[in-house]
Order: structure tokens, then sequence, then C-alpha cells
């Protein structure tokens, strides 16, 4: 993740944990909750219904935008793919393939992430 993904994704956590309502926090500790247990059982599952969009949105760009593939211990894709190419004389082939897994990638998280977003509704 560069640092700028990770300042975002830090930005939308700490922007969903203070939109909840205030109310909130009073109401756990008038139930004799520490912080922890506010955090852990209030405040961080309500956060985290508002987190899954942007979230989402981020882990969907990183995939986009860098090698998401070279993290899960394979070698890149799109690298893969130019050496096969240069090797075999046929690039658009193996580009196409390589978008369409990309695409493929994509598509498969934002149907997860729409499901999952549903189902907490």
């Amino acid at each position: 993740m560069a640092h700028n993904d990770a300042g975002y994704v830090a930005e939308i956590t700490r922007g969903a944990t203070q939109s909840i309502d205030q109310g909130q926090w009073e109401a756990a500790r008038a139930s004799g909750l520490n912080y922890y247990q506010t955090m852990r059982h209030i405040i961080f599952p309500q956060s985290l219904k508002r987190m899954i969009p942007p979230l989402g949105n981020e882990f969907i760009q990183l995939i986009k935008a860098s090698s998401l593939v070279s993290t899960i211990a394979m070698v890149e894709l799109t690298r893969t793919a130019q050496l096969i190419a240069s090797a075999t004389f046929r690039p658009m082939e193996l580009l196409v393939g390589a978008a369409l897994i990309y695409l493929a990638m994509n598509l498969i998280l934002s149907f997860a992430l729409d499901r999952f977003e549903a189902k907490l509704k």
C-alpha cells in the first residue's frame, strides 16, 4: 500500500468513527462501559458500516493502480504478460488477457462489497 493510500484509509477510519453520534458515547458511559468496550461493542460496529463503501473504493483503486497480485506472492501480472509477449511476439493477446484478469478481479471485488454492504443494511 502506498503511503498516500495508507493516509486515505486512516482518514476513512477516523471520519467514520467521528461520525458516530455523541449520544452513543454518552449512552455507553452511562452503561458503565470503558473506552475499549465502547469502541469494540458500540462505536466500531456502527462505523464499520460507514467505512465499507469508501474502503471498497480504495481497495479497488489499489488493484487498478498497483500490482495487488504480487502481494499474494505471485509475479506481477502485467510484467509476466510483457515477458511472455517479448518471447512470443504476441503482445496484444497477452496484454488483453491481463487486462481481462484485472477487470475480473475488480468486478468480483465490487460484487462482493455490494453483497456485504447489503447484508449490513
